[in-house]
């Protein structure tokens, strides 16, 4: 069955994701981490909390969930966070730069598997979220792309 469009409803509060406090994850400070580039801009994200680059993230990348942060003086700084372990990524998106600064720590290369998708995203033709689809059996839950022969395991 394919998606077809984004939704949310209220969740109930055993839903909500929990408030973070990013020190749990960057205790040590951002120079904990790697530090990196991405040519990702962050005009990827225009669509807002329901964009579908954020829609096939979600498909993509188990428990990430993205926090941007407020736009202050032609930047931005965007947080990315593992809900099953400590891992997680910092971006920051300056006004006029080609690259954004990355820096990422924790169990898993976060966003190593953000950009990978995000890249997945764009050669796939930017699709929206009428072209996914899912498929859910004993065996477990498929999402694909525009039909389940191009399926990959949630």
């Amino acid at each position: 069955m394919h998606f077809t469009g984004p939704v949310e409803f209220m969740k109930l509060r055993a839903q909500r994701l929990p408030t973070r406090d990013f020190t749990q994850y960057t205790a040590a400070g951002l120079e904990s981490g790697d530090t990196s580039s991405t040519a990702v801009t962050e005009t990827e994200w225009d669509g807002g909390a329901f964009s579908a680059l954020d829609f096939a993230i979600g498909l993509r990348v188990r428990d990430c969930v993205r926090i941007p942060g407020p736009r202050e003086d032609g930047a931005r700084v965007t947080w990315f966070y593992s809900l099953r372990d400590p891992s997680w990524a910092c971006l920051a998106f300056v006004d006029g730069q080609d690259m954004a600064s990355v820096w990422q720590g924790g169990d898993r290369r976060l966003w190593d598997d953000i950009e990978a998708a995000v890249k997945w995203w764009q050669q796939a033709g930017h699709p929206g979220h009428e072209r996914f689809g899912l498929t859910v059996t004993a065996e477990g839950q498929q999402a694909w792309l525009d039909n389940p022969t191009q399926s990959w395991t949630l």
